[in-house]
Formats: structure tokens, C-alpha cells, sequence
């Protein structure tokens, strides 16, 4: 594709900290994103650090840590460059060479010191002035004054020097309402898991639950309210399947063993693939417990185009991805998701009203159809159009204001 007036294609250097063979949301996005560019028309190459012990069989470059010169000749042969995430890593090098910047926040980087809001399995200030406060009450004057100068830094780069800022949620750009933003979801490929039949014998789990073994993800919430519905209804069959890997691993078997569920709580580990489709299809219903305020939702809409009826956290995107596809609950509340654990596994029609709900909610987060969107920007950033012309302002949530401006 090209821009109207131009001669060539349009040259996208797409920059990553995150990128196969490490696997993650933002790996996966980064993945999912160059190659829709380069689909588009585009001629767009990613640069990232992360190193390949095999050779690369994506059908775009990857520049794996090439160094100092060979980034600086990527940089100034591009038409703009794109960070997925708010790294300052090639922002003097923009800045000198004049190339156009764009900044895609998939967390809260501009936001607070540590980037997520959580801290040693307990929540943070995501604010600049409070989160500075925390953090020197934590590491004391050195650790903060490097800490500052880093987050004041970002944040000028954000109001000041990239083309625009992208949110990939309404509630991300709510908490930092930056006047020179936009919201666009991130592009999860989710047609990799299919509009999936509900299940026509007994499922093997009543419970699924897909995601990093680590304490914001709300796991062990998860497993307390199971806990209870255990001891509510103690001759229930009822099983939890948790698949994924991460350094809370241990605290959750530990958790399990205190609750007394060894029976009823099974870590598969991590699963990819038509072994993990699989497994997704042997589970009734999805729950996405996160503690924090997860910044979007790709597992959720994963879980979503699966087919499967979906419990997913209130604060955060989450809510915001599944729409009315999905039930809430007050993150970190175990009761309150109880609640919603035992009156779905209750109701078949409320099962089925979720999974119609979900056809319509997945369309509306068609990787392709978001990627698109990057085209309206990228021709706005280079100048090819006045406008955006499908740009999307930052809906309100209750109780919160934000400014938003193109």
C-alpha cells in the first residue's frame, strides 16, 4: 500500500523489547502487527535485542541486537519509526536523524516509577508525584532521583517530542491523558483459536484459567474462590485447569495445599498450540482474575473467540475488551467472584447469552481491522492526511475525567 502522492512504499522500522522466541502478549502483538504492515503494503522491519539461537523464518527482517552503526543506518533509512512500548532506547537517535516517533503504551511507563502499579504482589501509586513518594520510601534518595529523572524524561518525550501517543485501551489512556494520543487496541491474532463449540458431553474442568503465573493475574483470588464454592457446596464436582508457567507458581501450589484443593486444582504448565486449543475445549468456563489494572486484554478476547463464557477483573481493560460478553467482579475480591463462578456454572442460558454476546464483541477486534487503523495514523504522522480519520477518543468511566486530544 502506498500513501497517495508517494512513489514507494512507506519504510516502518517497528522497535520491540519483546519479541519470539520470548513468549507474552507483547511478543505476540509485535509478531502480529509486522506482519499485517508488510500485508498492507508496507515495507516494515523489526528491530529488537532479543536474540534468535535458530534462524528467523518470519516473511519480514528481524534485526536481532545488530549495534550501534547498523541501528542507526536502520533508523535513517526508515520513513518513521515505531516503539511498541515507551522506550527511550531510540529516541535521541529519532530526534537527530529527524524521523518521525510513535509510542505505543501497553502499560504504565509514563504513568509511575515501576510501570505496572504493583509492586512485591501488592498494589502501587500509578500516579507520577504519589509513585515517586512510594519508591523512595522503598530505595531511598538515589534509587528515586535516577527513578525521576527517567519517568520525567518520558513523559516530556510523550507531550513533547513523539508524533503521537498510542493507548491500546480507553482506560490506559485514562491514566495518562496525554493531549497528543489516540487509542487503539492491540491486534491479538485471534482467529488462531476459532469461534470453538460449547462442549457437548461433561467438560473434563468446570474452570479454566490461561495466562503468567505471577501475583498481579489474580490467581490465587481465583483459588480462594473456588475455596469457597468448595465449602458451599462441598459433594460439587468441581476442577480448576491452570495453564501457564511464572515465579508465583510455588506460592499457588502452596495455596492450593492450604485450601486442601490438590484434588481440585491442575497446573498444567505452559501449553501451545492444538494442545492448548485443546485443553481450552475441555473447560467449561474462563476466568481472567487479574489484581491490577490489567492495561487491555488479549487473553480475554483469545478466551472470547474460543467461545467460552468469561469472568474477567472490573478495573482495567479487561471490562473494556469483553464488553457484554463477559461477568464482573471488584478485582481481588475472591467472594464477589465466587458469586459469579456459581451463577454462571448455574445458568445455561446466561452461558449462552455470554457466548452470543462474544461473536459480536471479537469483531470489533479484528487484528487486520486495528491495523488498519495504524495506516490512518501513519499517514496523519507523515503528513499524507490532515486528519485521523478514524480515530477514536477515550470513552469516560465513572469517576474519572481524562483529557483527550488529537
Amino acid at each position: 500500500m502506498k500513501f497517495p502522492n508517494s512513489k514507494t512504499k512507506v519504510r516502518i522500522l517497528l522497535y520491540t523489547r519483546a519479541f519470539y522466541p520470548m513468549v507474552g502478549g507483547i511478543e505476540t502483538v509485535a509478531e502480529t502487527m509486522a506482519e499485517l504492515f508488510n500485508k498492507l503494503g508496507y515495507d516494515c522491519e523489526v528491530l529488537t535485542p532479543i536474540e534468535n539461537p535458530d534462524a528467523d523464518t518470519f516473511n519480514y527482517k528481524v534485526h536481532r541486537n545488530p549495534g550501534f552503526l547498523k541501528t542507526i543506518k536502520l533508523i535513517f533509512n526508515a520513513d518513521m519509526v515505531v516503539s511498541k512500548g515507551a522506550s527511550l532506547a531510540l529516541v535521541p537517535w529519532c530526534f537527530l536523524l529527524i524521523k518521525p516517533l510513535v509510542w505505543i503504551h501497553s502499560g504504565y511507563q509514563a504513568s509511575c516509577v515501576d510501570g505496572l502499579g504493583w509492586v512485591d504482589g501488592e498494589p502501587a501509586p500509578m500516579t507520577p508525584r504519589e509513585s515517586l513518594a512510594f519508591h523512595y520510601k522503598r530505595g531511598g534518595l538515589p534509587f528515586t532521583a535516577l527513578a525521576a529523572f527517567k519517568l520525567f524524561v518520558r513523559r516530556l518525550v510523550c507531550k513533547h517530542f513523539v508524533k503521537m501517543n498510542v493507548a491500546v485501551s480507553d482506560w490506559l489512556a485514562m491514566r495518562q491523558p496525554f493531549k497528543k494520543q489516540i487509542r487503539i487496541h492491540n491486534p491479538f491474532p485471534i482467529y488462531r483459536f476459532g469461534d470453538q463449540a460449547p462442549p457437548t458431553s461433561r467438560p473434563a474442568y468446570q474452570f479454566l484459567y490461561l495466562g503468567r503465573l505471577v501475583s498481579e493475574k489474580g490467581v490465587g483470588t481465583l483459588i480462594r474462590a473456588l475455596g469457597l464454592m468448595r465449602r458451599q457446596n462441598p459433594g460439587r464436582p468441581l476442577k480448576l485447569l491452570v495453564v501457564g508457567e511464572g515465579n508465583w507458581r510455588s506460592n499457588l501450589v502452596d495455596l492450593t495445599e492450604e485450601l486442601r484443593l490438590e484434588d481440585h486444582v491442575i497446573f498444567a504448565g505452559r501449553k501451545t498450540g492444538n494442545e492448548l486449543i485443546e485443553l481450552i475445549q475441555q473447560c467449561e468456563i474462563a476466568v481472567v482474575p487479574s489484581e491490577w489494572e490489567e492495561p487491555m486484554g488479549g487473553v480475554a478476547l483469545e478466551l472470547l473467540a474460543a467461545g467460552k463464557p468469561l469472568i474477567v477483573s472490573k478495573n482495567g481493560g479487561l471490562a473494556e475488551c469483553v464488553g457484554a460478553a463477559a461477568l464482573l467482579f471488584d478485582n481481588g475480591d475472591h467472594v464477589m467472584l465466587a458469586d459469579c463462578m456459581t451463577r454462571l456454572l448455574n445458568d445455561e442460558n446466561l452461558r449462552a447469552k455470554l457466548r452470543e454476546n462474544a461473536k459480536t464483541q471479537v469483531k470489533k477486534f479484528d487484528p487486520e481491522r486495528l491495523v488498519r487503523r495504524y495506516v490512518d495514523l501513519f499517514s496523519y504522522v507523515l503528513g499524507e492526511s490532515r486528519e485521523l480519520k478514524s480515530a477514536e477518543p477515550a470513552a469516560q468511566s465513572p469517576g474519572r475525567e481524562a483529557e483527550f486530544s488529537n
